[in-house]
């Protein structure tokens, strides 16, 4: 009898996840990290997060409702 081609077959799925991870390991991790343009976006956009909510708490604060806290990225929020 002749096998089937299956999408689900294991050695497929592996296949596909080992070299989308190895690509991701050895090329575009390091080239995001070692990108000046990229860090300084990132860095840019947390300062830009910084004055938003110190803006957001003042007006927060006039109104007397809770303080807002919001999150910085990293780069592993880009990866």
């Amino acid at each position: 009898m002749k096998n089937k081609k299956s999408y689900m077959n294991i050695n497929n799925i592996i296949s596909e996840g080992l070299f989308k991870t190895i690509l991701d390991l050895l090329i575009v991790k390091p080239a995001l990290k070692k990108n000046k343009s990229f860090q300084k976006g990132l860095k840019d956009l947390n300062k830009s997060i910084d004055k938003l909510e110190k803006s957001m708490n003042k007006s927060a604060e006039m109104k007397g409702t809770k303080k807002v806290k919001l999150d910085r990225y990293n780069l592993k929020d880009f990866l």
